[in-house]
């Protein structure tokens, strides 16, 4: 094992995903010192590249499976999961997703693809206040993650995708979505997501929604 992968591991960095000013930090130096320590980490089949500046430990030296949903969150600033991943966490559709999906505040929507897996960050303009609002903290340990409330998640899909109301039936049938999560859903939950869009359509959904579930 190079010693820069066991001072990695001193550190606190065996299932972390590791940052390039987390390098700074811990070994000092020039740049190129430290991007020759990176080059020789990875040569050696010892630091796996996610993105640039973003690197975790190869599997022999970690002690717990990566977290994808952490990944997502550590790789893009101001990112939450969001969308089918986050409807798939909450148990709301059957079926797992191959691409992990998040929400992005302030960069552009991008899609990175690792040898982790596929993380596709998709731009919501909202007020920095509102960004997170309805959005949850997991505790995993060292590799706790954002993720969105399932009614946040559906907000954030009719945005994303342009949709108007036409019914429920886009919910339950084109996602999939059971109705037995929606009527967990509280009335409150509207309210809270009522200013966070400044997409009057997407307020109008949300509305037509709620009244769908409580008349």
């Amino acid at each position: 094992m190079l010693g820069s992968i066991e001072k990695l591991i001193d550190m606190g960095f065996r299932n972390r995903v590791v940052h390039t000013n987390d390098l700074y930090h811990i070994f000092g130096g020039s740049q190129g010192r430290v991007q020759s320590l990176v080059y020789r980490a990875m040569s050696a089949g010892e630091l796996i590249r996610l993105r640039r500046g973003f690197y975790i430990l190869c599997p022999k030296y970690r002690s717990q499976k990566p977290v994808s949903f952490h990944l997502a969150n550590r790789m893009v600033k101001e990112s939450y999961v969001s969308f089918e991943s986050a409807l798939a966490f909450h148990g709301w559709i059957p079926e797992s997703v191959p691409v992990v999906a998040s929400t992005v505040r302030s960069s552009r929507s991008r899609v990175l693809s690792t040898a982790l897996g596929r993380f596709e960050y998709i731009h919501i303009p909202t007020g920095k206040a509102d960004f997170l609002t309805m959005v949850e903290r997991v505790d995993a340990g060292v590799q706790s993650f954002l993720v969105a409330s399932a009614l946040r998640a559906v907000a954030d899909i009719v945005y994303e995708r342009k949709l108007q109301w036409t019914g429920i039936e886009f919910i339950t049938e084109s996602l999939r979505v059971d109705e037995y999560e929606l009527k967990t859903v509280e009335r409150k939950d509207f309210e809270l997501l009522s200013s966070v869009f400044r997409s009057s359509s997407v307020r109008k959904y949300l509305r037509n929604l709620e009244q769908e579930l409580f008349q």
